[in-house]
């Protein structure tokens, strides 16, 4: 099991918000079976001075139509030069207008994310591949591991505030079916967390509202991360998840939601190693805070 697409086309495109000087950035062009228009992609990379140690990909939220390093995502900059740092070579990749459209199938179109990372696989990564994904980014990442064979060659996977749809039929509806009240409460206690800050379903504007948008139950199933026939079971991948302690309703009432569904994704695969690592001031967006961008590069590197 592979990605279904091809790179249609690989250009040098203007280099803005560069990691370092040595920041190259490429437009990448993605067709993939049964969609008619391709999608058009950045991918920027940094090699750091000496052998990389990994190769790190950086996939920022929601869609995806944005840099994990855009201004607007504080700390994603300092988080990517702290792994230059470390002697990681640095890569970042986004999708003009995000992968996916309201309503669309986001397991048909999660095939746009597989073939780019295959491809950075095979065309610009100088070492094993780390991918790093927040809350958005890391559903790309969980789909690619669940749906297009991932599991056979990512290294890790560092998986922050997320992925926030693990299972839309609980996400995408109202009222909240008692089951998933009564099994997300049990999850969030036994993790630490207090049950009665934290959403279980999403709040209008959040990544799993746009993507339900127009969706009646069969698809909301077949949306799913953990869709009918996906792969849980991932033997030669470490996953790292990273949730943050203030990623409440009060403080992110579109991300919340993330919390009882990364628990749910924890609790339903299997992978080489698995571990949670809880920031006690972390946000939505992990890299915000020192302690995020701190737990960020332990969980690269172990």
């Amino acid at each position: 099991m592979s990605a279904p697409g091809t790179i249609v086309s690989a250009i040098t495109h203007p280099n803005i918000g560069e990691v370092s000087t040595l920041t190259t950035c490429e437009q990448l062009l993605i067709r993939i079976p049964g969609v008619a228009s391709d999608k058009i992609a950045y991918l920027r990379c940094t090699s750091p001075a000496g052998t990389p140690v990994g190769t790190a990909l950086f996939l920022s939220g929601g869609k995806g139509g944005d840099a994990y390093s855009a201004p607007a995502s504080v700390g994603g900059m300092e988080m990517m030069q702290a792994a230059l740092a470390a002697n990681y070579q640095v890569l970042e990749l986004w999708y003009q207008g995000g992968w996916y459209a309201n309503g669309q199938s986001l397991k048909l179109m999660a095939g746009r994310c597989a073939t780019a990372f295959e491809w950075i696989r095979d065309n610009r990564a100088s070492a094993s591949m780390v991918g790093v994904g927040n809350s958005g980014g890391s559903d790309q990442l969980a789909r690619a591991l669940a749906s297009h064979g991932a599991g056979d060659w990512l290294q890790r996977a560092v998986l922050c505030s997320g992925p926030p749809v693990t299972d839309m039929t609980v996400a995408c509806v109202s009222p909240v079916p008692p089951a998933w009240t009564t099994s997300a409460t049990l999850r969030m206690t036994i993790a630490g967390f207090d049950p009665t800050q934290y959403s279980l379903t999403g709040a209008t504007g959040s990544f799993a509202c746009q993507a339900c948008q127009g969706k009646g139950p069969g698809m909301l199933a077949e949306d799913n991360v953990l869709h009918t026939g996906a792969v849980t079971n991932y033997p030669t991948t470490d996953l790292r998840y990273v949730l943050g302690r203030m990623d409440t309703v009060n403080q992110t009432p579109n991300g919340s939601m993330c919390v009882p569904q990364s628990l749910l994704h924890q609790e339903l695969v299997t992978a080489q190693t698995k571990t949670l690592t809880i920031v006690e001031d972390g946000v939505h967006f992990m890299p915000t805070t020192q302690a995020g961008r701190d737990a960020i590069l332990e969980a690269m590197a172990s």
